[in-house]
Protein backbone atom coordinates (compact mmCIF):
# COMPACT_ATOMS: atom_id res chain seq x y z
CA UNK A 1 0.00 0.00 0.00
CA UNK A 2 1.40 3.37 -1.03
CA UNK A 3 0.39 6.58 0.76
CA UNK A 4 1.24 10.04 -0.54
CA UNK A 5 0.89 13.32 1.33
CA UNK A 6 1.36 16.64 -0.48
CA UNK A 7 0.59 20.30 0.24
CA UNK A 8 -0.16 21.60 -3.27
CA UNK A 9 -0.25 25.36 -2.44
CA UNK A 10 -3.60 27.05 -3.03
CA UNK A 11 -5.19 24.35 -5.19
CA UNK A 12 -2.23 24.31 -7.55
CA UNK A 13 -2.96 27.82 -8.81
CA UNK A 14 -2.91 31.48 -7.75
CA UNK A 15 0.37 31.72 -5.82
CA UNK A 16 3.37 30.85 -8.01
CA UNK A 17 1.14 30.47 -11.06
CA UNK A 18 -0.96 27.57 -12.29
CA UNK A 19 0.74 24.25 -11.51
CA UNK A 20 -2.19 21.87 -11.74
CA UNK A 21 -0.97 19.86 -14.75
CA UNK A 22 2.38 19.28 -13.03
CA UNK A 23 0.62 18.12 -9.86
CA UNK A 24 -1.59 15.75 -11.83
CA UNK A 25 1.51 14.32 -13.53
CA UNK A 26 3.26 13.86 -10.18
CA UNK A 27 0.34 12.03 -8.60
CA UNK A 28 -0.17 9.79 -11.62
CA UNK A 29 3.54 8.96 -11.67
CA UNK A 30 3.61 7.83 -8.04
CA UNK A 31 0.36 5.81 -8.32
CA UNK A 32 -0.67 6.22 -4.66
CA UNK A 33 -3.29 3.91 -3.17
CA UNK A 34 -4.13 6.61 -0.62
CA UNK A 35 -3.73 10.31 -1.40
CA UNK A 36 -3.75 13.04 1.25
CA UNK A 37 -3.58 16.62 0.01
CA UNK A 38 -3.46 19.92 1.84
CA UNK A 39 -4.47 23.30 0.34
CA UNK A 40 -6.79 21.64 -2.19
CA UNK A 41 -7.87 20.08 -4.43
CA UNK A 42 -11.36 21.00 -5.62
CA UNK A 43 -13.41 21.68 -8.74
CA UNK A 44 -12.53 20.21 -12.14
CA UNK A 45 -8.92 19.80 -10.99
CA UNK A 46 -9.97 17.41 -8.20
CA UNK A 47 -12.36 15.52 -10.46
CA UNK A 48 -9.54 14.97 -12.96
CA UNK A 49 -7.25 13.59 -10.24
CA UNK A 50 -9.94 11.13 -9.12
CA UNK A 51 -10.70 10.02 -12.66
CA UNK A 52 -7.08 9.68 -13.83
CA UNK A 53 -6.03 7.58 -10.83
CA UNK A 54 -9.11 5.35 -10.54
CA UNK A 55 -9.83 6.21 -6.92
CA UNK A 56 -12.99 4.56 -5.59
CA UNK A 57 -13.43 6.94 -2.65
CA UNK A 58 -12.81 10.66 -2.29
CA UNK A 59 -13.63 13.50 0.08
CA UNK A 60 -12.68 17.11 -0.28
CA UNK A 61 -13.60 20.52 1.05
CA UNK A 62 -13.84 23.49 -1.29
CA UNK A 63 -11.34 26.20 -0.51
CA UNK A 64 -7.74 27.05 -1.37
CA UNK A 65 -6.44 25.92 2.05
CA UNK A 66 -8.79 22.98 2.70
CA UNK A 67 -7.80 19.27 2.73
CA UNK A 68 -8.76 16.40 0.44
CA UNK A 69 -8.30 12.62 0.48
CA UNK A 70 -8.76 9.77 -1.99
CA UNK A 71 -8.43 6.00 -1.76
CA UNK A 72 -8.30 3.03 -4.12
CA UNK A 73 -9.65 0.93 -1.25
CA UNK A 74 -13.22 1.07 0.12
CA UNK A 75 -13.66 3.39 3.10
CA UNK A 76 -16.04 2.52 5.93
CA UNK A 77 -15.98 5.86 7.81
CA UNK A 78 -15.00 9.42 6.94
CA UNK A 79 -15.31 12.73 8.80
CA UNK A 80 -14.23 16.25 7.96
CA UNK A 81 -12.24 17.70 10.86
CA UNK A 82 -13.43 21.30 10.97
CA UNK A 83 -12.81 22.12 14.63
CA UNK A 84 -9.43 23.58 13.63
CA UNK A 85 -8.06 25.49 10.65
CA UNK A 86 -6.87 24.91 7.99
CA UNK A 87 -8.39 21.52 8.91
CA UNK A 88 -8.21 17.81 8.26
CA UNK A 89 -10.02 14.63 7.24
CA UNK A 90 -10.31 11.32 9.10
CA UNK A 91 -11.13 8.06 7.35
CA UNK A 92 -11.04 4.32 8.02
CA UNK A 93 -10.12 1.49 5.63
CA UNK A 94 -11.29 -2.05 6.61
CA UNK A 95 -8.51 -4.68 6.54
CA UNK A 96 -10.29 -7.92 7.32
CA UNK A 97 -9.87 -8.36 11.07
CA UNK A 98 -8.11 -5.01 11.43
CA UNK A 99 -8.55 -1.40 10.27
CA UNK A 100 -6.34 1.34 8.90
CA UNK A 101 -7.03 4.76 10.40
CA UNK A 102 -5.75 7.75 8.41
CA UNK A 103 -5.76 11.33 9.69
CA UNK A 104 -4.80 13.90 7.05
CA UNK A 105 -4.04 17.14 8.91
CA UNK A 106 -2.99 20.68 8.08
CA UNK A 107 -2.15 22.32 11.41
CA UNK A 108 -2.09 26.10 12.16
CA UNK A 109 0.94 27.75 10.60
CA UNK A 110 2.24 30.38 13.04
CA UNK A 111 5.40 29.40 14.90
CA UNK A 112 3.81 30.80 18.08
CA UNK A 113 0.87 28.34 17.96
CA UNK A 114 2.59 25.28 19.47
CA UNK A 115 0.00 24.92 22.22
CA UNK A 116 -2.83 25.02 19.70
CA UNK A 117 -1.19 22.35 17.52
CA UNK A 118 -0.69 20.06 20.52
CA UNK A 119 -4.30 20.55 21.67
CA UNK A 120 -5.56 19.58 18.20
CA UNK A 121 -3.45 16.43 18.11
CA UNK A 122 -4.50 15.53 21.64
CA UNK A 123 -8.16 15.74 20.64
CA UNK A 124 -7.54 13.67 17.51
CA UNK A 125 -5.77 10.92 19.45
CA UNK A 126 -8.56 10.82 22.03
CA UNK A 127 -11.28 10.65 19.40
CA UNK A 128 -9.80 8.35 16.73
CA UNK A 129 -6.71 6.51 18.00
CA UNK A 130 -7.78 4.55 21.06
CA UNK A 131 -7.65 0.98 19.69
CA UNK A 132 -4.17 -0.54 19.79
CA UNK A 133 -5.17 -3.23 17.29
CA UNK A 134 -5.68 -0.66 14.53
CA UNK A 135 -3.06 0.53 12.06
CA UNK A 136 -2.87 4.31 12.47
CA UNK A 137 -1.29 6.96 10.24
CA UNK A 138 -1.27 10.71 10.97
CA UNK A 139 0.14 12.62 8.02
CA UNK A 140 0.20 16.02 6.39
CA UNK A 141 1.56 19.51 6.89
CA UNK A 142 2.25 19.90 10.62
CA UNK A 143 3.75 23.38 10.35
CA UNK A 144 6.19 22.18 12.98
CA UNK A 145 9.80 21.15 12.84
CA UNK A 146 11.23 18.16 14.71
CA UNK A 147 13.56 18.24 17.74
CA UNK A 148 17.19 18.66 16.70
CA UNK A 149 16.26 19.74 13.15
CA UNK A 150 16.58 23.52 13.10
CA UNK A 151 16.30 24.20 9.38
CA UNK A 152 18.11 26.79 7.30
CA UNK A 153 18.57 30.15 8.99
CA UNK A 154 16.92 32.15 6.19
CA UNK A 155 13.84 29.91 6.24
CA UNK A 156 13.46 30.12 10.02
CA UNK A 157 13.99 33.88 9.95
CA UNK A 158 11.31 34.32 7.30
CA UNK A 159 8.76 32.19 9.17
CA UNK A 160 9.65 33.87 12.47
CA UNK A 161 9.06 37.29 10.91
CA UNK A 162 5.74 36.17 9.40
CA UNK A 163 4.70 34.94 12.84
CA UNK A 164 5.36 38.35 14.41
CA UNK A 165 8.53 37.42 16.28
CA UNK A 166 11.24 40.04 16.75
CA UNK A 167 14.02 37.48 16.22
CA UNK A 168 14.57 33.83 15.35
CA UNK A 169 12.44 31.26 17.14
CA UNK A 170 14.81 29.43 19.57
CA UNK A 171 16.14 26.07 18.38
CA UNK A 172 14.35 24.16 21.14
CA UNK A 173 10.95 25.66 20.30
CA UNK A 174 8.45 25.07 17.47
CA UNK A 175 8.76 21.31 18.01
CA UNK A 176 5.91 20.62 20.44
CA UNK A 177 3.55 18.99 17.92
CA UNK A 178 6.04 16.40 16.69
CA UNK A 179 7.32 15.83 20.25
CA UNK A 180 3.76 15.16 21.37
CA UNK A 181 3.20 12.42 18.80
CA UNK A 182 6.52 10.78 19.61
CA UNK A 183 5.68 10.78 23.32
CA UNK A 184 2.38 9.08 22.46
CA UNK A 185 4.02 6.18 20.67
CA UNK A 186 4.10 7.44 17.07
CA UNK A 187 7.14 7.23 14.82
CA UNK A 188 8.28 9.69 12.15
CA UNK A 189 8.45 7.38 9.11
CA UNK A 190 10.96 9.44 7.14
CA UNK A 191 13.36 9.88 10.05
CA UNK A 192 13.06 6.20 10.93
CA UNK A 193 14.66 5.33 7.58
CA UNK A 194 16.82 8.37 6.72
CA UNK A 195 19.45 10.57 8.36
CA UNK A 196 19.40 13.18 5.56
CA UNK A 197 17.88 16.58 6.33
CA UNK A 198 14.74 15.80 4.37
CA UNK A 199 13.66 19.41 3.93
CA UNK A 200 10.13 19.59 2.54
CA UNK A 201 9.25 23.28 2.31
CA UNK A 202 10.57 26.02 0.03
CA UNK A 203 8.94 29.42 -0.36
CA UNK A 204 8.17 31.25 -3.58
CA UNK A 205 10.54 33.86 -4.97
CA UNK A 206 7.72 36.32 -5.61
CA UNK A 207 6.32 35.68 -2.13
CA UNK A 208 9.53 36.91 -0.53
CA UNK A 209 9.96 39.68 -3.07
CA UNK A 210 6.54 41.02 -2.13
CA UNK A 211 7.00 40.79 1.64
CA UNK A 212 10.70 40.94 2.54
CA UNK A 213 12.73 41.66 -0.63
CA UNK A 214 15.90 42.24 1.39
CA UNK A 215 15.97 38.51 2.23
CA UNK A 216 16.56 37.70 -1.44
CA UNK A 217 19.96 39.38 -1.44
CA UNK A 218 21.61 36.29 0.09
CA UNK A 219 20.70 34.04 -2.86
CA UNK A 220 22.72 33.74 -6.08
CA UNK A 221 21.01 35.03 -9.20
CA UNK A 222 20.37 31.57 -10.66
CA UNK A 223 18.29 30.58 -7.61
CA UNK A 224 15.98 33.53 -8.24
CA UNK A 225 15.07 32.56 -11.82
CA UNK A 226 12.43 29.91 -10.99
CA UNK A 227 9.25 29.88 -8.96
CA UNK A 228 10.76 28.74 -5.66
CA UNK A 229 13.77 29.16 -3.42
CA UNK A 230 15.70 26.08 -2.18
CA UNK A 231 14.18 23.77 0.42
CA UNK A 232 14.88 25.04 3.92
CA UNK A 233 12.83 23.23 6.57
CA UNK A 234 11.03 19.93 7.25
CA UNK A 235 7.38 20.34 8.24
CA UNK A 236 5.63 17.50 6.35
CA UNK A 237 5.37 14.10 8.03
CA UNK A 238 3.93 10.61 7.97
CA UNK A 239 3.63 9.46 11.59
CA UNK A 240 2.65 5.84 12.28
CA UNK A 241 1.77 3.87 15.38
CA UNK A 242 3.75 0.81 16.47
CA UNK A 243 1.58 -1.64 14.56
CA UNK A 244 1.86 0.21 11.24
CA UNK A 245 5.58 0.83 11.80
CA UNK A 246 6.10 -2.92 11.54
CA UNK A 247 4.74 -2.76 7.97
CA UNK A 248 6.82 0.22 6.82
CA UNK A 249 8.93 -0.55 3.74
CA UNK A 250 9.95 2.92 2.57
CA UNK A 251 9.33 6.63 3.06
CA UNK A 252 10.84 9.13 0.64
CA UNK A 253 10.60 12.71 -0.56
CA UNK A 254 10.25 13.29 -4.28
CA UNK A 255 13.28 15.43 -5.05
CA UNK A 256 12.66 15.68 -8.79
CA UNK A 257 12.63 19.04 -10.61
CA UNK A 258 8.96 18.44 -11.47
CA UNK A 259 8.05 18.03 -7.79
CA UNK A 260 10.13 21.06 -6.77
CA UNK A 261 8.40 23.29 -9.30
CA UNK A 262 4.88 22.07 -8.49
CA UNK A 263 4.45 23.52 -5.00
CA UNK A 264 6.22 25.13 -2.06
CA UNK A 265 6.11 21.71 -0.37
CA UNK A 266 7.63 18.42 -1.49
CA UNK A 267 5.53 15.24 -1.82
CA UNK A 268 6.23 12.59 0.83
CA UNK A 269 5.47 8.97 -0.09
CA UNK A 270 5.47 5.90 2.16
CA UNK A 271 4.97 2.25 1.25
CA UNK A 272 3.64 -0.38 3.64
CA UNK A 273 3.36 -4.14 3.40
CA UNK A 274 -0.13 -4.78 4.78
CA UNK A 275 -0.76 -8.17 3.26
CA UNK A 276 -1.02 -9.59 6.75
CA UNK A 277 -4.07 -7.36 7.18
CA UNK A 278 -5.60 -8.83 4.00
CA UNK A 279 -5.13 -5.68 1.91
CA UNK A 280 -4.10 -6.29 -1.67
CA UNK A 281 -1.43 -3.75 -2.56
Amino acid sequence: MKLMTFNILTNGEKEAGCRQKDIQQLIAGHKPDILCLQEGAYGDFWEAIIRENNFVFSRNVDGAYAPSVASKFPVSECETLDFFKPGGIYFKVPLGDAELIVLNVHLPWKLTEDKKRVAILDELLSAYCTDGDQYVCICGDFNSRSAGECGEEWQVRYLSTLSGLAGLVPNDEWVAATDFLKMNGFTDSYRQLHSAKGYSQHHGVEELRGRYPEMLQQFPADELQGRFLPNGIRVDYIFVNHKLLGCLDSCDLDGSPLAFDSSDHTPLIAEFNLNGGQMTC
